[in-house]
């Protein structure tokens, strides 16, 4: 009980972010200049094409200068320079300094694991691993870790056998270590390197695979961190049920190439490939999909509800944004064109919570007059066309929540305190249900 509930609370706040409290702002600490100039400091820091040196130097930089934004990243990226040239003792300091800003960074416990490994520190390895283990089951890299540590140790036995050890060692039932396709837990482990190096390809290239595998293990182990884009999936198997026939097997992105080869314009291949880079995070490439298939089809409501979110989720950091996308952001943030395509999408008569809820959100986006309104408004007609939610789908329960969130401190800002105290009530239950349905959806997850 308590875990949900502090599940719920923590919802709530990222859900406070989103939608533009000013309860939770948090002071700049530099101008948009310094933080462009320290996310260029980092690319270069990760980038394996420059020499040991001048990543050490960049990465440098950053810790020393910006220790707040991006820090944790360049330790890793130094740590990885000093592992590259065998200087174990500076890998393992950095990657403890990671440790200390995130403590339980699946990425870092593996790394220093390897690292111990290296300088044959069994023990140290071990430790880490199992605590990659303990803190994320289904990673592949943790299992891997763990399974080879023991085989230098002489330790006899299968993988599986070795695994089911691994999993008693932290205290995880054993039926859990086959909970997932193992296959389909290596492709994820893929797609999770691939979106940390900006491979956009290698990574929606895996996330598909790893769906035709296992789709509820793609969903678990990748949902966390990627709610709005499973929130796009969601939609669209909303509004298209009739491409999500139990029979459907979801396609390859070499497949969905290949078609797109043959016809430029197959706008069922743009849209799924749109929703395959979205969920790894690759916003450019999705929305470009999306408005190549609205080209075709410029009045579907599914294709503009698609393009107007993948437009609002990019929008909702600006400083962000315009960091990742500096050439792109001003074409894509575009309230006016997201607001039209979603009163297009309204007046064909789709009626859907999403689009509801991100005509809301766009608004404040646009800082027009009467925001509090009208956000009121969108708020009213999202929970409205709700479906029932007892047997909502995760990402179903999470857009609940959130359309009750515009809805409260759209009645705060009107002065309805008392609407803005049952609001919120609400919101909690629903954090507690969405957290409810995640635990029923994957079992075990930590």
């Amino acid at each position: 009980m308590a875990s949900t509930l502090g599940f719920a609370l923590l919802l709530t706040f990222f859900s406070a972010l989103a939608f533009g409290s000013t309860a939770y702002s948090k002071p700049l600490i530099a101008s948009h200049k310094e933080i462009a100039e320290q996310a260029a400091n980092l690319d270069a820091c990760l980038d394996r094409q420059l020499s040991a040196a001048a990543r050490v130097a960049f990465c440098s930089e950053v810790i020393e200068n910006d220790p707040l934004s991006f820090s944790f990243r360049a330790y890793l990226g130094r740590a990885e320079v000093y592992r590259e040239i065998d200087n174990a003792e500076d890998a393992l300091r950095d990657l403890s300094s990671a440790l200390q800003e995130r403590p339980t960074s699946e990425e870092a416990l593996i790394a220093r694991g390897h690292v111990y490994l290296l300088i044959s520190d069994f023990g140290s390895a071990m430790a880490d691993f199992q605590a990659a283990l303990a803190h994320h089951p289904f990673s592949a890299a943790a299992r891997r870790g763990c399974i080879q540590t023991k085989q230098i140790g002489d330790q006899l036995g299968s993988d599986e056998e070795l695994l089911l050890d691994c999993f008693s060692d932290v205290g995880i039932e054993p039926a859990f270590a086959s909970l997932f396709d193992p296959h389909a837990l290596e492709l994820i482990q893929n797609t999770k390197d691939a979106i940390h190096w900006n491979r956009d390809y290698d990574a929606a290239s895996s996330l598909a695979h790893a769906a035709q595998l296992d789709p509820g293990a793609t969903f678990c182990l990748l949902f966390y961190g990627h709610e709005h884009a499973f929130m796009l999936r969601d939609f669209d198997r909303r509004t298209r049920p009739e491409a999500y026939v139990e029979t459907t097997l979801p396609l390859s992105l070499e497949e969905i190439e290949s078609r797109l080869w043959q016809d430029p314009t197959d706008t069922a291949a743009l849209r799924e490939r749109g929703l395959l880079y979205s969920t790894v995070g690759a916003w450019q490439r999705a929305i470009g999909d999306f408005e190549a298939a609205l080209k075709t089809e410029p009045s579907s409501p599914n294709l503009l509800v698609l393009n107007a979110t993948a437009r609002w989720i990019m929008s909702k950091n600006p400083t962000l944004a315009q960091i990742i996308y500096p050439d792109a952001y001003a074409e894509y943030f575009d309230p006016a064109r997201m607001l039209s395509d979603l009163d297009q999408a309204s007046a064909a008569g789709l009626d859907d919570p999403l689009l509801h809820l991100v005509q809301g959100d766009v608004y404040r986006l646009a800082q027009a007059d009467g925001l509090s309104e009208y956000q009121l408004r969108a708020a009213e007609r999202a929970i409205a066309s709700l479906p029932e939610l007892t047997s909502a789908e995760p990402a179903m329960a999470m857009l609940a929540h959130d359309a009750h969130q515009m809805r409260a401190f759209s009645l705060m800002d009107l002065g309805d305190l008392d609407g803005f105290r049952e609001a919120v009530g609400t919101s909690g239950d629903l954090a507690s249900l969405w957290a409810d349905q995640m635990s029923e959806k994957c079992p075990n997850r930590r």
